[in-house]
């Protein structure tokens, strides 16, 4: 008579759980002994993924997710997967003779879920694209530095060999325009072997300057690396007539004495 009772109870028991869930959505149910052994099972359990479960199994061995859960204990598992794969709600609930698993659809969780696991995933790709495109645009600010550093030395180079080019061109064209200004004032007057010295001196200059603009079309080979060097000895003395040949029309407009 109190078996006859006791069940009596849980059935009334799973039918209020039922009342209560029936709004909600379809739902199968399990109920258990305190020994968690199945006593009655919904007919449609089989649509939730648990089609194996049968009266008198332990349930433990069927759920995986049961083991270590206690009788008498609340329990709510908004998303877990059945044995057979489909995403289900189980909530354990106590009742005198044991336990009732109700078990539900959770499919609309599984896919709000999915989706929110998809936009996180697709947020982490957005970020780590950002910051890869960040990283990218801060290596090319730095290279762009570099660059700009090489180019405004370039031009402080270029700005100095311009000026050296122009002092060195000056020289010989002061020496020519010195010596023809000589040449040109004494006129008749001027000894001829002072003025074969004057147009050696000229000569002399204009070969210097040739040697200049040579050697301003080498700087670009240089800078291709398509110069060659040929070394070959060098005249001291001559050298040295040539410098005085250059200094001395430009020393005697200023009253120097160049020795």
């Amino acid at each position: 008579m109190p078996a006859v009772n006791s069940a009596k109870r849980n059935k009334l028991q799973v039918a209020r759980i039922t009342r209560q869930l029936y709004d909600r959505r379809n739902f199968g149910y399990i109920c258990v002994d305190r020994s968690w052994n199945v006593q009655q099972v919904s007919d449609n359990l089989g649509e939730f993924g648990f089609s194996s479960i049968a009266i008198g199994d332990d349930v433990t061995d069927e759920i995986d997710f049961l083991v270590g859960a206690e009788i008498g204990a609340s329990l709510d598992l908004p998303l877990v997967t059945s044995p057979n794969g489909v995403p289900v709600r189980v909530v354990l609930m106590p009742v005198d003779s044991g336990m009732t698993i109700v078990v539900m659809d959770a499919y609309e969780e599984f896919h709000q879920q999915f989706q929110l696991q998809q936009k996180a995933n697709e947020n982490q790709l957005l970020l780590e694209t950002q910051q890869k495109l960040m990283a990218d645009l801060e290596k090319a600010r730095a290279q762009l530095e570099i660059q700009n550093t090489k180019l405004q030395e370039a031009a402080r180079l270029q700005t100095s060999f311009l000026s050296g080019v122009s002092h060195e061109f000056r020289s010989p064209l002061t020496s020519i325009m010195g010596y023809t200004d000589l040449m040109i004032k004494a006129g008749d007057k001027l000894p001829e072997a002072t003025a074969g010295d004057y147009l050696h001196a000229v000569q002399r200059s204009g070969r210097h300057l040739l040697s200049l603009i040579e050697n301003l079309l080498d700087h670009g080979k240089f800078e291709s690396g398509e110069i060659l060097l040929n070394p070959k000895p060098v005249d001291l003395r001559q050298v040295f007539d040539d410098v005085s040949s250059l200094v001395n029309p430009l020393a005697r407009t200023k009253n120097v004495a160049f020795l």
